[in-house]
């Protein structure tokens, strides 16, 4: 299941690239189905923006908090596939209530709290689930891939879901997002023969004793990268969720019309992507992780290869913070 002899790349193992395809899909599906929840919160469902912004953000600490654990506990593909199951129900309610009668401020509220309840399930899942698909080898493309394909999925779902709401309406790119998430379900439940995570030889996490979110927050107050990054990104969120409110309000104020704020995001994410690709050409800038001597700098992917098992769940929870940041 996870290498086909002569593969040169991780699209050629059958596994990887089906899973691929369809986070990418999804991903796609999460930004425009969130232009779509405010095009209905600013419409016909009457809702509060920053009522909604609250749901869909302040879940994710829940989620985040509990997602490295059930991943742990209930394996990877299990837990991604039933997060996809749920997601694409809840989504897929208010194609089906807008059938009848408009829908709610509080059904769009629900459909916002359970999206960020669930959300870093599979944001999270997916790059711990790599290394079962790919070998040792083609780790590192295949983590390239999944990041960058999150961040032009990222910009294509909200720039595309600003165009359809524009043009069609919001209902329809919800309907488009309820069904990326049960493709990618049927998608994760069809995969077999996953590899276990192994331990292989590398560095040793220390400084902490213990296991789970205790371990976790000892780490990060006594680890200088870790805490400085951890403050660093805590900021960098309490702007960003100051955005999920002002975007939209701008986005009329410039007269952009209805899919003005899918237009908008997609800009933002357009300057991220391309700061990412300036710093990473500088000279002296991001090298490998695999290099650094430090076992807190090592990504979320290479400290799940690499880690004994009761260090899993403290990886899974750096994984959950790296990846909401990135959300």
């Amino acid at each position: 299941m996870r290498t086909r002899p002569g593969g040169s790349t991780p699209l050629s193992i059958p596994a990887f690239r089906r899973v691929w395809a369809g986070v990418t899909v999804s991903a796609a599906g999460d930004a425009a189905g969130w232009v779509a929840l405010v095009a209905l919160a600013l419409g016909p469902a009457h809702a509060s923006l920053p009522l909604l912004a609250a749901c869909y953000t302040l879940p994710v600490a829940v989620g985040g908090l509990t997602a490295g654990w059930a991943l742990d506990r209930f394996g990877r593909a299990r837990m991604m596939t039933a997060d996809n199951l749920a997601r694409g129900a809840v989504f897929a309610s208010i194609p089906l209530t807008a059938l009848v009668v408009p829908p709610g401020a509080a059904q769009v509220y629900l459909v916002a709290v359970v999206y960020g309840l669930l959300m870093m399930v599979t944001l999270a899942g997916f790059p711990s689930l790599i290394p079962s698909l790919v070998p040792a080898a083609q780790l590192g493309q295949a983590n390239a891939l999944e990041g960058a394909s999150y961040g032009l999925a990222s910009l294509t779902g909200a720039a595309l879901g600003g165009l359809v709401v524009a043009t069609v309406g919001p209902v329809p790119v919800l309907a488009f997002d309820a069904a990326s998430y049960l493709v990618l379900a049927v998608i994760l439940a069809s995969i077999r023969g996953l590899q276990p995570l192994v331990r292989c030889a590398g560095p040793q996490l220390t400084g902490t004793r213990g296991t789970g979110l205790a371990a976790v927050v000892r780490l990060a107050l006594s680890n200088p990268v870790l805490r400085a990054t951890t403050i660093m990104f805590a900021v960098f969120n309490i702007g960003e969720g100051a955005l999920l409110v002002l975007l939209p309000h701008r986005a009329i104020g410039l007269g952009l019309g209805a899919g003005g704020y899918g237009y908008l995001v997609a800009t933002v994410t357009g300057g991220e992507l391309a700061a990412a690709a300036f710093l990473a050409h500088r000279p002296g800038g991001p090298r490998c992780f695999h290099r650094s001597s430090s076992p807190s700098s090592l990504p979320p992917w290479r400290c799940w290869r690499c880690s004994p098992s009761r260090w899993r769940p403290r990886c899974s929870g750096w994984s959950c913070w790296e990846r909401a940041a990135r959300r």
